[in-house]
């Protein structure tokens, strides 16, 4: 294995563009079933969680799972914290629009490229790309 870490990134759609915000590699206690996922944010912060198990090469993944949890800001900064605020907001896990919902967005992420549905019902179009050209794992804006 290369290595495995968590690339944050802020999108904009409207620009569009990218600009990678944070970095996390993947600790040693969770080198095994790795996963990032977006908790939510709170103003310019987003909250970060990642998980894992202990990998060890005779028995695979090992000891219970493992758990850490990171504030990253606009400027880069990248904080553990124990906790996420209790004023998260988070994007509504509904394929449909939630009640009260004036602005309809839902985000779909592929292997290699992240879909923006705007419409309820409507298709997820593909707006950023992770590029495989150069064999990195930067975002780069589709063009519309």
């Amino acid at each position: 294995m290369l290595e495995q870490a968590a690339l944050i990134y802020v999108c904009d759609v409207d620009a569009p563009s990218t600009k990678l915000l944070a970095r996390i590699v993947a600790p040693r206690e969770m080198e095994s079933a790795f996963e990032p996922w977006i908790l939510g944010w709170v103003g310019d912060d987003v909250f970060v969680g990642l998980t894992g198990y202990r990998h060890s090469s005779l028995h695979g993944s090992v000891g219970p799972l493992n758990k850490r949890m990171y504030r990253v800001g606009l400027d880069g900064t990248c904080q553990t914290v124990e906790n996420p605020p209790d004023s998260l907001n988070q994007t509504p896990n509904l394929g449909i629009p939630m009640k009260g919902e004036r602005n309809f967005m839902r985000l779909s992420k592929g292997a290699f490229n992240i879909g923006v549905r705007l419409e309820d019902g409507g298709p997820y179009t593909p707006l950023f790309e992770v590029n495989q050209a150069k064999c990195t794992l930067d975002l780069v804006p589709l063009s519309r």
